[in-house]
């Protein structure tokens, strides 16, 4: 049987999003570990972002990661159960090379 130890899920705060944190969160329960939730912000969206909130860039990444420790918490219980990423990209482009950096033994 394949163990798990790496587990990366893409968030984007959509309901089948939370559906795969909870998965994911519950085979790395299994094996042990925690999932990694990753967030990958759109750079258009940055742009809407700081042309209503003139903020700066790492303000509005950490605005974004505090929304995604939210999620954690309202789906899996505690904030801390499972790691948290956010980064600005094309969401299937890095989401894909992240599997393929962290060496992710599932992507969920």
């Amino acid at each position: 049987m394949k163990v798990f130890k790496n587990i990366l899920v893409g968030i984007d705060f959509c309901e089948p999003s939370r559906q795969a944190l909870k998965q994911a969160a519950r085979i790395a329960d299994g094996e042990g570990t925690k999932p990694t939730a990753i967030h990958v912000v759109p750079p258009s969206e940055v742009e809407d972002y700081q042309q209503y909130y003139t903020i700066p860039t790492d303000a509005m990444l950490k605005a974004f990661r505090t929304g995604i420790e939210d999620v954690i918490e309202e789906e899996l219980g505690a904030r801390d159960a499972a790691m948290c990423k956010v980064t600005i990209g094309v969401p299937y482009h890095d989401l894909m090379r992240e599997a393929r950096d962290s060496q992710c033994d599932l992507l969920v």
